[in-house]
């Protein structure tokens, strides 16, 4: 047996003829409370669209899927369908947007404009970081360094944002399970390696 979904979806009119939820609720014999939930699930897929409270309509979407004969079907959502969404104020989000600021910075200048006081080695997860970006060709090492503190030093390395990475606000972060760097602010399959 279809589910409710599929079956609102075929007995769905063509676009320009609304349906309200008590005919269509007739038409399939179903209680309009599962029918609502069912237009709303075809609404989020795009399949129809509402116009006012209990009045749908069928999208030229919904059509051409129909036409295909595309199933409906509820899949994961939320925090079940493997994608993560970027935190706003994390230590990444905060060294990604001093990189698109500043264009270039060492891990000292990132420590002091960030000022992470709460994580328990902020230096450690800023290299580690900047580490994937690189790896990810989204970060470049200068080969000239800034002149260091102490007599002995090599210097602080500097670490550019190429022009072309600078993608947008959303920080790309490192996906343990699939082993490379997702970038939220391009949309195809789950970022860019």
């Amino acid at each position: 047996m279809a589910s409710i979904s599929n079956q609102l979806f075929e007995q769905m009119p063509p676009p320009g003829e609304p349906v309200t939820i008590a005919g269509i609720a007739r038409t399939v014999g179903m209680p309009n409370r599962k029918v609502v939930k069912a237009m709303d699930k075809l609404r989020t897929q795009g399949f129809v669209t509402r116009l006012e409270t209990g009045r749908y309509q069928l999208t030229e979407r919904g059509l051409e899927a129909r036409a295909a004969g595309t199933r409906i079907t509820s899949g994961p959502h939320g925090h079940l369908t493997g994608q993560r969404k970027p935190g706003r104020n994390t230590l990444y989000a905060k060294v990604w947007k001093v990189l698109r600021t500043r264009g270039k910075a060492t891990i000292d200048d990132l420590m002091q404009l960030i000022g992470e006081t709460r994580h328990k080695d902020p230096r450690g997860s800023i290299h580690r970081y900047l580490h994937y970006l690189v790896g990810a060709g989204y970060v470049t090492s200068l080969k000239n360094r800034r002149p260091g503190t102490e007599p002995t030093s090599n210097g602080f390395k500097v670490y550019m944002l190429l022009p072309d990475k600078n993608t947008g606000p959303a920080a790309p972060f490192y996906s343990t399970k699939q082993g490379r760097i997702i970038d939220p602010n391009i949309l195809n399959e789950g970022g860019v390696q």
